[in-house]
């Protein structure tokens, strides 16, 4: 059997439009020993993508067949998950949620990271960009 190393996969417009019920549950399935506060968290990035991402769905149709990935496991990189991948064509979008209310070069510096570990060492990523987006 394969390993799963992601909570959920699907289109842009499905994770759009998908319960968050349905998602947090994937995501609290896919790492069980999260604390409250990374429940929350999820909780609020679900809320952030529903209402942003339909706003994305109006103004580019295109993108609702985009795929996306939540949680996703960088391989080799013990447990690093960027918050969300959007996979567009010839695109890879790493989306790091931060709760801090502020702009801090840690939170800058983890979704870069993110963003060059895939563009370096994941062979599906190659000659594509990988663009890090904080929000």
């Amino acid at each position: 059997m394969a390993h799963i190393n992601h909570a959920w996969a699907g289109t842009f417009g499905e994770l759009v439009e998908l319960r968050r019920e349905d998602l947090l549950a994937k995501l609290v399935a896919f790492v069980p020993d999260a604390s409250k506060a990374q429940r929350d968290a999820w909780v609020e990035e679900l809320v952030v993508l529903e209402r942003e991402g339909t706003q994305v769905l109006a103004q580019h149709v295109t993108a609702r067949e985009d795929g996306a990935l939540l949680e996703y496991m960088l391989p080799r990189e013990a447990g690093r998950r960027p918050d969300v991948l959007v996979l567009q064509n010839g695109r890879v979008v790493v989306l790091e949620f931060k709760q801090s209310g502020g702009l801090r070069r840690a939170d800058i510096d983890q979704v870069q990271a993110y963003a060059r570990d895939l563009r370096h060492y994941h062979s599906a990523c190659e000659g594509l960009d990988v663009v890090p987006v904080l929000v």
